[in-house]
């Protein structure tokens, strides 16, 4: 094959990758350490739907449910998406903040929100994973993850 050919079939490669939206590897999950109590978490939702034309909240709320020895004071929760970003919404003053696709933060409670598309673009499904992370020592207690896939009408639906 000449140079020329082996550029043409890799740049065709990479444009198929590039549109079959295989271009983020899922990281593997963090190590957990065992604790003297068992924690276990899931994240759940206040709704298992959401919307961008719903005025009613800034996104999608997702908090922890955690069993176990993790619900103490002394707990941090990493949450990642990699579709997406994170928002805060919490009193007193109620002001939405974006908090990015990848925060650290010690309130349990998130908003996940989407921006508005091209028309004839696609949205991928969307990975969330929440990391349960012992504040004094950073040892992560429990880890889990949710996906959100898409219904008509932009219509984000957890899983």
């Amino acid at each position: 094959m000449k140079l020329h050919e082996i550029a043409f079939v890799l740049i065709f490669v990479w444009i198929f990758l590039v549109l079959a939206g295989c271009t983020q590897a899922q990281a593997p999950p963090p190590e957990v350490t065992q604790s003297p109590e068992p924690v276990n978490v899931s994240i759940v939702s206040d709704n298992p739907h959401y919307s961008l034309t719903w005025s009613s909240s800034p996104g999608m709320g997702l908090s922890p449910d955690i069993g176990g020895g993790g619900s103490g004071n002394n707990v941090s929760y990493h949450w990642k998406t990699d579709y997406g970003t994170f928002l805060s919404w919490t009193s007193p003053d109620y002001q939405v903040l974006t908090l990015g696709p990848d925060v650290v933060v010690t309130h349990p409670k998130v908003y996940w929100s989407y921006g508005v598309l091209s028309e004839g673009q696609s949205r991928p499904v969307v990975h969330i994973s929440l990391e349960l992370i012992d504040s004094s020592t950073g040892a992560t207690l429990a880890y889990t993850t949710r996906t959100i896939r898409w219904a008509e009408g932009d219509l984000a639906e957890i899983q």
